[in-house]
């Protein structure tokens, strides 16, 4: 009789969560149209951080905001995993100072009056085993030039959403990234992300390529993506 790795429990139980969430927030027709068939696209931007230009500066209507880099050895997608389930990622106890060349996630924690958590966004040198690498596949123009930081989920509180957190949160992000060696940031942001896109578009990223998504049944994964679309 074959018994389930741990892995492939947790699995189950991830897979569980997150259909109990849609349900609860979006309906029951939106989960069985998940669980059916997801189709999504997206855009793939590349934020380059050693421009002439430079990095606007771009206020928000948030004040008193403290931006901190947490870095946590941790891959991308379990950063996406444990902020799925709220983690509290100021309070980790495997918190390190990062140190050029270090493989990890750096987490810009942002609060307001120092306690109040109002945004948090992961940024990983670790391409590997992330939706990223997944993308070079079928992307051959899509290269790591080894000096790049790959962006994941970005989070604002509920309270403090349609400020301009986003935007200054992320023209921060750069600015420190640029001082730590980084030359680019590539991000993934939805079609439907229209706020987000509109950021990146006024901070100055450009527009690589575009994704599309599909996902048949929870059990057939698959991205491709379309010829280069700025030089």
């Amino acid at each position: 009789m074959c018994r389930a790795t741990l892995a492939e429990l947790n699995r189950v139980r991830e897979l569980s969560r997150r259909a109990r969430l849609v349900w609860h927030q979006e309906g029951f027709l939106s989960l069985i149209k998940q669980i059916l068939c997801i189709y999504k696209t997206y855009y793939i931007y590349e934020m380059r951080l050693n421009t002439s230009t430079g990095i606007p500066d771009i206020p928000c209507q948030v004040s008193n905001l403290t931006i901190k880099p947490l870095f946590i050895p941790i891959t991308l997608a379990e950063y996406e995993q444990l902020g799925r389930k709220g983690c509290d990622f100021s309070a980790r106890p495997d918190i390190q100072d990062y140190r050029k060349g270090d493989e990890g996630t750096i987490v810009f924690w942002t609060t307001a009056n120092n306690d109040e958590f109002v945004n948090r966004t992961g940024m990983t040198t670790m391409r590997k085993g992330s939706v990223y690498e997944q993308i070079q596949r079928f992307c051959p123009s899509f290269v790591d030039d080894g000096h790049s930081a790959y962006a994941g989920f970005s989070e604002t509180a509920i309270q403090h959403r349609l400020k301009g957190v986003y935007t200054y949160v992320h023209s921060k992000i750069y600015r420190y990234l640029s001082d730590e060696g980084f030359s680019r940031v590539v991000l993934l942001e939805g079609k439907e992300q229209v706020g987000p896109r509109k950021a990146q578009d006024k901070l100055g990223a450009q527009v690589l390529n575009k994704a599309w998504h599909l996902r048949l049944l929870y059990l057939f994964n698959f991205m491709w993506t379309k010829p280069k679309m700025n030089q």
